[in-house]
């Protein structure tokens, strides 16, 4: 069974997920799959815990995730214009659109 100060260290691990995750997703040198992988999972930090109410840790994270994904879209733009993968770019596509609807 997890205790509580194992969860809190996890919580607290999020930021620290977002950083790397931020620049993996701006990595140009990575292959443009881990790169959506990436940008989807600091999407899921920004949108925030589903089945619970969001911690002090959670909001923090989901700012930085926030913050990380306005420069994540770039990516996204060239992602798109220079893939060749269709589904690669239809992923991106959608990432981007749900991004955009996130901000609203």
């Amino acid at each position: 069974m997890t205790t509580k100060p194992d969860i809190e260290a996890v919580r607290a691990e999020l930021s620290v997920l977002v950083k790397n995750m931020s620049k993996v997703a701006t990595d140009s040198d990575a292959a443009p799959r881990e790169r959506l992988k990436a940008i989807e999972l600091m999407l899921r930090i920004a949108i925030g815990p589903s089945k619970r109410p969001a911690l002090d840790s959670d909001v923090v994270a989901g700012r930085n995730a926030l913050n990380a994904l306005s420069d994540a879209t770039i990516c996204l733009r060239q992602i798109i214009t220079s893939t060749k993968s269709e589904r690669v770019r239809s992923r991106a596509a959608e990432l981007a659109i749900r991004i955009a609807n996130l901000k609203r």
